[in-house]
């Protein structure tokens, strides 16, 4: 996986667009380097419910030894 990207929007605003509730572990903002393994922000939905939730940002191949 390659590529940054930014996260501008802040926690509040971007839980108000997604209907979500935000938790209290979320990373900071603006982050303007946002890169593979970082932790992100990602609206889950469960039981009908959306929340804000941070997450880790990538991917191991299913060949990759760690």
């Amino acid at each position: 996986m390659c590529g940054r990207f930014v996260i501008t929007l802040p926690d509040d605003a971007m839980a108000r667009l997604f209907d979500a509730v935000p938790a209290n572990d979320l990373p900071a903002v603006p982050n303007f380097n946002v890169c593979p393994t970082n932790r992100i922000h990602a609206v889950v939905s469960a039981e009908g419910r959306r929340r804000l939730v941070a997450m880790r940002w990538g991917f191991l191949p299913h060949w990759y030894k760690t």
